[in-house]
């Protein structure tokens, strides 16, 4: 009797060992979590410079380390080269808006003015002078948020750029090292997750790159038409900045709008209407289904992935959700789905089920 309850008082001692590092693993885990994620962007980064790498080394016949290299100084004289050529007409067309911004304002009003709701809405907005009183005196705390802010933005870009760079550099390092941390009969099964993730990876960052070339050109294409200043630089902006989900095609519109002021609220309201007529079609049709076709993301899984990420880790957490969806589906459905239940799965970047057997 008496073993047998040293036996019970051992299993559960074990029991409340494990749940006890349970849970401190999960506090470490949320803990760093931002810092997570920017490793993950790292490793994200780094699948697209050694995809971009890979294919410059097969098709120029350049040894790889070259090919890296040529593609890393291509984007960077690339974007070198954008801001030396957009440079001046942005700096011309900012310094306009900065002199034409308070009449576009008393227009605003002034139409506003003009019906019952924009009445209400004026009454509701502080007056000039209260508002600038706020202004002033929240300034220094803003300075201090905005300094704090660059500072942590800058060191994150630091990390996220070398992590890339060096697991782009020599990814099969990197790889062979996680494979290793698994038993022997698992690493080859673990590499080959390592290498179906990859090439996942891949297959999402070129629709993305879909997704952003169609917003970008059809952005222009209608500021264009629209008769909007600097149409070209702000259809690359909408562009580069679909790449952040919701938040990005709104920071991309407020410089297309403000210069729309310029001519009148009746442009600016046509300007509103293109950027969220595009951002509803993008958000909700276009990227989840570039997503399904490409890593077969079930579009409504996508969008509350996006929503969760958003509320529990921020806007980073937005940004990375669609990968690290696509990242955990894979993984279940080769290590749960296929390895535990038997059954055959689709997975991205894989042949068939079918012609896996044959």
């Amino acid at each position: 009797m008496a073993r047998e309850s040293r036996v019970f008082a051992g299993r559960a001692l074990i029991a409340v060992a494990a749940a006890v590092a349970g849970v401190l693993a999960l506090g470490l885990l949320w803990y760093a979590a931002q810092v997570l994620l920017v490793i993950f962007a790292g490793l994200l980064l780094a699948v697209a410079l050694a995809g971009l790498a890979d294919w410059v080394a097969v098709h120029a016949r350049l040894p790889r380390g070259l090919a890296l290299g040529a593609v890393t100084l291509g984007i960077a004289a690339l974007i070198a080269f954008g801001v030396w050529v957009l440079a001046d007409d942005v700096a011309e067309q900012a310094t306009e808006l900065i002199d034409t911004l308070p009449r576009a304002i008393d227009n605003v009003r002034d139409a506003l003015g003009r019906t019952p709701a924009g009445r209400v809405v004026l009454q509701r907005l502080p007056e000039a002078e209260s508002a600038s009183q706020q202004l002033v005196d929240a300034a220094p705390r803003v300075l201090s948020a905005t300094v704090g802010t660059t500072l942590g933005l800058a060191t994150n870009l630091v990390l996220w750029l070398f992590i890339a760079l060096y697991v782009a550099a020599n990814p099969g390092l990197y790889s062979h090292g996680v494979a290793a941390l698994v038993p022997r009969a698992r690493r080859r099964r673990a590499a080959h997750l390592l290498a179906t993730l990859d090439a996942m990876l891949r297959r999402w960052l070129l629709g993305k790159l879909v997704g952003m070339t169609i917003v970008g050109v059809v952005t222009w294409a209608g500021l264009a038409l629209i008769g909007i200043p600097l149409a070209l630089t702000l259809g690359l902006l909408a562009g580069l900045l679909n790449f952040v989900p919701y938040v990005g095609p709104i920071v991309s519109a407020v410089p297309a709008v403000l210069l729309a002021l310029l001519d009148g609220s009746r442009t600016a309201g046509w300007v509103a209407l293109l950027y969220l007529g595009l951002q509803l079609v993008e958000s909700y049709l276009l990227t989840p289904l570039i997503d399904q076709r490409t890593v077969r993301t079930p579009p409504a899984l996508l969008l509350t992935a996006q929503v969760i990420a958003g509320v529990t880790l921020g806007a980073l957490g937005v940004v990375l959700a669609a990968p690290l969806l696509a990242v955990a589906l894979v993984t279940v459905k080769l290590l749960y789905v296929e390895d535990v239940l038997g059954d055959d799965v689709e997975v991205p970047g894989e042949p068939p089920p079918a012609a896996r057997a044959a």
